[in-house]
């Protein structure tokens, strides 16, 4: 990811539209991208969450566990 680019979508909602520019390192991978500014314009269509079990958790640990 682009330093900063996931900070845009803190606390967006879907539906929402997210519009910003951002400066891409000068020692970005894509030379032709490479300390260029790009304005980007996003609109937000689905959030997913990820849920990580507690190490606990007898579910989590009996699929793990296979049984």
């Amino acid at each position: 990811m682009i330093p900063g680019f996931e900070n845009e979508f803190i606390g967006k909602k879907v539906g929402d539209e997210v519009n910003f520019p951002i400066t891409f390192p000068k020692d970005y991978h894509a030379e032709e991208f490479a300390g260029n500014e790009y304005y980007f314009a996003c609109s937000i269509d689905s959030i997913d969450v990820a849920t990580v079990p507690s190490l606990d958790d007898p579910e989590f640990l009996a699929k793990i566990a296979g049984d």
